[in-house]
């Protein structure tokens, strides 16, 4: 898979260019790749969580390098959803009991299978939330069709994500505010997708993240994400409304100093609203 990625890459003008063609006669495009490995990543066993990854890294590196403009998501996401919330419903509590009435060496394996089990299902879905960020597309309609739905998803998965899954959810939904449509001006078709709404929905997802009191790099990527809507709001008539909101999320936050360049940052373009 990382060879796929790799050489499509490397061969990006002439797969955009539509000037290869498979055996059978068929054009050989990114979209065409992009499903080859989509559908091997559906056949893999649930048991075979190290390929289903690598396959799912190869989807993200492959849209990463192709979208924009290739816009596959309504094709990629009721695919990437489920297995977001399917990975998050086996690795609850609940999911990852062992029972106290074995003797203590079985129970001792039993617990070691059942982390390793939901480590490496963590690892997969973080994987899952790189793709959707690469995915997201520039298109209007795609964006306008699915941003509720991906705005639910980021923000329940983010209740129950571990540090690994935050940063990924966090980079994606960096993605997610650069792309989204703002017209820039008056003769842009369509209304800005950047609303009121959306920006509260996102500020109260991520806030709670830029003082995240254990993993700095979950500080990090939910400043990095703050900052891409401080910068995209700019863009907006409603950006001056949000101000209090962030100034109070990065109050007392030039003190740590592992993130302290980047509050320093966001306070100078807050100042601009």
């Amino acid at each position: 898979f990382p060879a796929i990625a790799s050489v499509s890459a490397a061969c990006q003008d002439t797969l955009e260019a539509d000037d290869l063609v498979t055996e059978d006669g068929m054009a050989l495009t990114p979209m065409l790749i992009i499903q080859a490995v989509e559908a091997e990543s559906k056949r893999t066993s649930s048991s075979a969580k190290e390929y289903q990854r690598r396959a799912l890294t190869a989807i993200a590196q492959l849209l990463e390098t192709f979208c924009p403009p290739l816009d596959m998501f309504g094709e990629l996401f009721p695919y990437v959803k489920t297995l977001i919330q399917d990975i998050s419903e086996s690795t609850g509590e609940g999911n990852t009991f062992v029972s106290q009435k074995l003797d203590r060496k079985k129970r001792e394996e039993e617990e070691k299978e059942a982390a390793l089990h939901k480590a490496r299902n963590r690892v997969v879905q973080a994987e899952c939330f790189r793709i959707l960020g690469a995915a997201w597309p520039v298109q209007y309609s795609t964006q306008q069709n699915f941003i509720e739905e991906v705005l639910d998803l980021f923000i329940g998965e983010l209740k129950m994500a571990n540090w690994n899954s935050k940063v990924k959810i966090f980079a994606a939904a960096e993605k997610f505010v650069h792309r989204i449509y703002v017209p820039t001006s008056s003769d842009d078709k369509g209304h800005s997708l950047l609303t009121p709404y959306v920006v509260h929905r996102l500020l109260q997802a991520i806030g709670p993240s830029i003082n995240d009191p254990k993993y700095h790099i979950v500080r990090e990527a939910a400043l990095k994400a703050l900052k891409e809507i401080v910068v995209r709001v700019k863009e907006t008539q409603h950006a001056s409304q949000h101000k209090a909101v962030i100034e109070k999320f990065l109050k007392g936050r030039e003190n740590d100093p592992q993130t302290k360049l980047q509050v320093i940052e966001l306070q100078g373009l807050l100042r601009t609203l």
